[in-house]
């Protein structure tokens, strides 16, 4: 296992997570955006602050692949390994699936998310047992719903609700996306795109899912509440595909804000498979980034693309 840091740029796409179009889509811009990459394969999104006294690293809120948890000894390594060949003096970093042998690592600190972060949907084995998913699905059909593959027309409307949505919760204004996004997450053959249709043909919903050689990830989706049930029909919609064409990955639904939560139940009308997510604060310097604690005047004025890093870092 070696594990390398890539820089994005406009001109290197590595699909999915490093499509220029997804990357916007989740945080607004690409300014020292890189990805933890194991061989070919992208692992994690990560951002790299630069500072007098070496490289801060902050993982993203949604990346990180069980691969990398396979062999916690020889991930540990390299994970330090990494932040020693790229300067970077500390970080923090997320980790699905069980990674107890790193507990031996004093520069790496580790701590567990007791949400159910990522519900797994096993689409080989899957059948629908939730009498709550039953009943929204029948309600869906009911109410003349229809699921279809996005079209790269529907883009201004699925713009238009996901931006309602942005503004319903408050989102930061760099989570606002426009049609150019959506078109182009439609036309990325990385990523499938649903619409959930009511009985006069209009979009009340939509589901995109990136794919990968091992899985597919719910990546964005939103509805206007107006059709019952149709966040449900698009992700049971991509199942029934997957099983008519005998594809055998998984699906990644993710999991709630909070444990529990509304979000978190719906999913779980899926699976009760699930990965939990680990925290890892590593302190690959402890003199220089002991050094940044103590004379860099910036630590509470973080610029408003690394919102957390203080948090996550000033009491490793």
């Amino acid at each position: 296992m070696t594990l390398n840091l890539l820089r994005f740029s406009p001109t290197l796409q590595t699909t999915p997570y490093f499509n220029a179009s997804y990357l916007r889509a989740v945080y607004g811009e690409y300014e020292n955006i890189h990805g933890i990459f194991e061989g070919d394969n992208i692992q994690q999104i990560v951002r790299i602050l630069e500072t007098p006294f070496g490289g801060l690293c902050q993982s993203s809120h949604i990346w990180q692949w069980p691969s990398l948890a396979l062999q916690p000894k020889s991930f540990a390594e390299e994970l330090l390994a990494m932040y020693y060949s790229y300067n970077l003096i500390a970080g923090y970093n997320r980790l699905l699936s069980s990674i107890a042998g790193i507990q031996s690592y004093p520069k790496i600190q580790i701590s567990q998310d007791l949400r159910k972060w990522h519900l797994i949907i096993d689409v080989s084995k899957w059948i629908c047992r939730s009498h709550s998913l039953k009943s929204s699905l029948h309600s869906f059909k009911r109410s003349g719903g229809a699921i279809r593959h996005a079209q790269p027309s529907d883009a201004s409307t699925i713009a238009n609700i996901y931006t309602e949505l942005a503004e319903s919760k408050s989102f930061s204004r760099e989570y606002y996306s426009g049609t150019s996004l959506f078109y182009a997450l439609i036309m990325d053959p990385n990523f499938l795109s649903y619409v959930a249709l009511d009985s006069d043909d209009t979009i009340q919903g939509f589901a995109i899912f990136s794919q990968h050689r091992t899985h597919l990830d719910y990546s964005l989706a939103a509805s206007t509440h107006k059709l019952n049930g149709s966040s449900a029909a698009l992700i049971h919609a991509l199942i029934c595909d997957m099983q008519n064409n005998g594809d055998e990955r998984c699906i990644f639904l993710g999991g709630g804000i909070a444990e529990n939560d509304g979000l978190d139940k719906f999913k779980a009308n899926f699976s009760d498979e699930a990965l939990y997510l680990y925290h890892l604060k590593v302190k690959a310097d402890p003199l220089r980034y002991s050094e940044y604690l103590e004379k860099a005047s910036f630590i509470n004025n973080m610029p408003r693309q690394f919102p957390v890093i203080a948090d996550n870092l000033a009491y490793i």
